[in-house]
């Protein structure tokens, strides 16, 4: 079955206000980099997965856990930003794509 140009134009609406609302509203530490790769929101737009990838890759885990304990909050000035019936809950995922694509070029480079 074809995706929603609907679902298309709500995951990136949520990929850039969250975006915006975590670079103003959290305390993200100034020695990494966080970045908000992608959205998937469900057909039923109840729910949404917000991948994202952390430069140093070794800060990823510190990133997930302010961004799991601040869900909530996170989820509230989300809900303020957008003109939606209902948000989606939002949950965060690690996107770890290019963590493992610096791996294998180190294993190539060994060679």
């Amino acid at each position: 079955m074809p995706k929603s140009y609907r679902i298309d134009q709500v995951n990136e609406l949520l990929r850039v206000r969250l975006a915006e609302i975590i670079r103003r509203e959290l305390e993200v530490h100034a020695d990494c980099l966080l970045t908000i790769k992608k959205v998937e929101t469900a057909k039923d737009l109840k729910n949404a997965t917000v991948f994202f990838s952390v430069l140093p890759f070794d800060k990823t885990g510190k990133i997930f856990s302010i961004l799991k304990k601040n869900r909530g909050r996170l989820q509230h000035f989300l809900s303020e930003h957008l003109t939606m019936k209902n948000t989606p809950r939002i949950e965060f995922t690690p996107d770890i794509k290019e963590e493992r694509a610096s791996e294998i070029y180190k294993l190539l480079d060994e060679l």
